[in-house]
């Protein structure tokens, strides 16, 4: 009984390395507008104090 298998000797990364990227881009776009929002709604309710 062998415990080592043999593996394929290339892979197929078609389809694979862009949508990651377009997820990693989406995801920072999705912060970014999270984060000028939450600071706009800070300074807004600053100033309304002042």
């Amino acid at each position: 009984m062998t415990i080592i298998r043999p593996t394929a000797r290339s892979f197929n990364l078609s389809g694979r390395t862009t949508s990651g990227g377009l997820m990693d881009l989406a995801m920072a776009m999705g912060v970014a507008l999270f984060g000028m929002f939450a600071v706009s709604t800070v300074y807004f309710f600053y100033k309304l104090d002042r």
